[in-house]
């Protein structure tokens, strides 16, 4: 065979090896049957592994349940935030309404009810009485001296504030005196004035002077409501017994004592009181013997009472 038949025979050869190919390549592969997945398959392609597909429906059932329930929490927190909306609102507009009362309340005529108080107090006496500025009177040439002293302490009790302006007063007041003073005056012979002071003794020389005791008194008096203030005005034979210390078993009543005048707190369950003016008050005592002893002073008092 020569070269030229030779060659015929390899391109008739390549030739049906191409239509063999084209042939094999249009063939159907294997597939899976329905409600199965190729999972895998061999390089040729025509024998392939097929698996059951899941059924997914009960995982469609559980996300459908699922977004059920999250609306439901969804529906019940807005329930819940509502529920405490209405009811914050309600409280504010509860709040409201008290503290329009307690404005309201604070023009009310009426602090009627019972009150602890306590205050501290100073005075200056004169057994010559007080000149118009409330200095002591000189005394008198040749008719004795003027005796001055002063006094501190603290009182504590119960005002007891009756709906018709009326009221009754308990007090316990302790009292430190502080050593006094005479004062005296005297005309020489050839007419010249002589003055001296000295300082003044319990009794008998060399007993110093000054002393402390404590008292209980109780009396009555009258209230009123004056542009948002308290006057108080304490009726006089206020009286009551020196319980302690020096004097003790002695009467002491007070005569004239200043108004005094009160602050309402804002809740009108405290009232802070201080007299209205300075004024000169007698207080008397009944010693053990019967006599009456008065005596001229002026005080300074502050009170704090609080409704019990």
């Amino acid at each position: 065979m020569n070269s030229t038949a030779r060659g015929v025979l390899v391109a008739m050869a390549a030739g049906a090896l191409w239509v063999a190919a084209q042939t094999a390549s249009a063939q159907l592969v294997n597939g899976c049957p329905a409600g199965q997945a190729m999972q895998s398959s061999d390089a040729s392609g025509r024998n392939v592994t097929c698996v059951p597909i899941p059924n997914v429906s009960a995982l469609q059932a559980a996300d459908t349940q699922l977004q059920r329930n999250i609306e439901a929490e969804a529906n019940s927190r807005a329930g819940m935030d509502a529920t405490l909306l209405q009811a914050i609102q309600d409280e504010t507009r509860e709040r409201k309404t008290a503290d329009d009362e307690l404005r309201a309340g604070l023009n009310e005529t009426s602090v009627a009810g019972r009150y602890a108080f306590s205050g501290p107090f100073t005075c200056i006496s004169s057994s010559t009485g007080f000149n118009a500025d409330f200095t002591p009177r000189n005394p008198t040439p040749g008719a004795g001296s003027a005796f001055i002293q002063v006094q501190n302490g603290i009182s504590s009790g119960f005002r007891t504030f009756n709906e018709d302006g009326t009221g009754t007063a308990e007090i316990y007041t302790q009292n430190v005196s502080h050593p006094g003073v005479f004062y005296t005056t005297f005309i020489n012979p050839d007419g010249t004035v002589f003055n001296s002071a000295q300082v003044a003794f319990n009794g008998a020389a060399p007993r110093p002077s000054g002393n402390a005791s404590a008292s209980r008194t109780s009396g009555a008096f009258t209230w009123q409501l004056v542009d948002g203030q308290v006057l108080i005005a304490d009726a006089d034979g206020n009286s009551g017994t020196v319980s302690e210390g020096s004097g003790a078993g002695t009467v002491v009543s007070v005569r004239g004592l200043p108004t005094l005048v009160g602050v309402l707190g804002h809740d009108r369950r405290t009232i802070s009181f201080t007299h209205q003016k300075l004024q000169v008050e007698i207080a008397s005592s009944v010693l053990a013997d019967g006599t009456v002893r008065d005596t001229q002073r002026i005080c300074v008092r502050e009170r704090l009472l609080r409704k019990l």
